[in-house]
């Protein structure tokens, strides 16, 4: 007759299966930390130039109306403190001869990506 023990322990291979599963669940979890601090640099570019780009919009309408109207034509520029470059488009507008089209595109390079956003209004031509 056999006596048994009351000890029971782990047999290696389920101790190597629980260290896999826990790295699986690890590398998961980073990954997806990873993929959100991705999503928030995004987001907070986006969010800097949509600021640039009403900033520019409001320079554009504003020189607008001190030189009593808008020229057609185009215009490029970078801002001084960002990376983010400016493209203005100024073209008639199809529905009124004195009326313009003015579309602003703000973009910037995110990785090896470029990203844009873009912005139209009309304006009056310029006498």
């Amino acid at each position: 007759m056999m006596l048994r023990t009351g000890n029971r322990a782990f047999t290696l291979i389920e101790i190597m299966f629980a260290v896999v599963i826990l790295s699986f669940g690890l590398v998961l979890v980073l990954r997806s930390f990873a993929t959100a601090l991705e999503g928030m640099k995004r987001s907070e570019n986006v969010k800097a130039a949509s600021y640039l780009l009403e900033e520019k919009m409001e320079e554009v309408k504003e020189n607008a109306k001190e030189e009593g109207g808008i020229v057609k034509g185009n215009s490029f520029g970078k801002f001084d403190d960002t990376d983010c470059k400016w493209g203005l488009s100024v073209r008639q507008s199809g529905v009124d001869e004195d009326l313009n089209e003015v579309e602003l595109e703000i973009s910037w390079i995110e990785g090896k990506n470029k990203r844009s956003l873009f912005a139209t209004t009309y304006l009056e031509s310029q006498d």
